[in-house]
């Protein structure tokens, strides 16, 4: 009797242990997929504060724009203030005509290599309806196949030479009581060591890393997925 006493216990002990174990993976999944959805409504935030401005827009309409203003006030700004390493604008036929990488001027044709990736993206937000609040934005970022985030913003994930990556776009378009092309803000954000790094830290969460790798016997993983699949 107290063998099995002792063996009922222990196996009581276990059942609990793994049912805590399972419920602490899934609050720290939880918590990892809402501070993600939170980054990526915060990027959208950080291209509207560039995106309404009307001096960005009448620069745009300019014959001749003025790249160091834009470098300034575009490419500078987004990489210093919001780490945005990859900055691009598009005219209304989706051609570069600015870009610059690290906060630095490069040729405008620099993003054709992304336009395939972003391409869904730029459709969205050619449909979006002028003068729609940020809040009611659609969005295209999704974490597993079955789940999807409101971001409020047009963003995805995707690999740009092995690196992951958020691609976010939005459209520049005229003031409300004006009438002119639209155009796009298209920017690249590195999910790099600082990213992954504010995270764990910020929510003292266990090491976090990204992998290609299916999860191993201890570690336990959340699937990003690119608009593609």
């Amino acid at each position: 009797m107290l063998l099995l006493t002792l063996c009922a216990a222990a196996a009581s002990l276990w059942l609990t242990s793994r049912q805590i174990n399972a419920n602490v993976v899934r609050r720290e999944q939880e918590t990892v997929r809402a501070s993600v959805a939170q980054r990526l409504h915060e990027l959208a935030v950080q291209q509207y504060s560039i995106t309404a401005w009307p001096p960005l827009y009448a620069q745009l309409i300019r014959p001749t724009m003025d790249r160091q203003w834009l470098d300034e006030n575009v490419g500078g700004w987004l990489y210093t203030v919001f780490h945005h390493q990859q900055v691009y604008l598009l005219n209304a036929r989706r051609q570069g005509i600015y870009a610059a990488i690290e906060g630095l001027s490069v040729s405008p044709q620099a993003p054709v290599p992304l336009l395939a990736q972003a391409a869904r993206l730029i459709d969205a937000a050619s449909r979006l309806p002028a003068n729609t609040p940020l809040a009611a934005r659609d969005n295209h970022v999704s974490l597993t196949p079955t789940r999807k985030l409101v971001p409020r913003g047009f963003a995805a994930f995707a690999r740009i030479a092995g690196q992951p990556v958020v691609i976010a776009v939005s459209p520049v378009r005229p003031t409300a009581s004006a009438t002119g092309p639209v155009s796009y803000l298209l920017s690249v954000v590195p999910l790099d060591a600082a990213f992954i790094n504010d995270l764990s830290n910020h929510h003292l969460l266990n090491p976090l890393s990204f992998s290609d790798n299916p999860p191993g016997r201890r570690e336990t993983a959340l699937t990003l997925v690119d608009p593609q699949g």
